[in-house]
């Protein structure tokens, strides 16, 4: 697992699985309305 996180960019979390290959989450939070 592999987290990314950048002051203003989104966080990113990387997942290797075996039979799937990569999976990417990212994470950020919504503009004011």
């Amino acid at each position: 697992m592999e987290m990314c996180l950048g002051n203003d960019l989104p966080l990113i979390v990387k997942y290797d699985v075996a039979s799937l290959g990569e999976i990417r989450l990212c994470l950020a939070p919504l503009p004011p309305s």
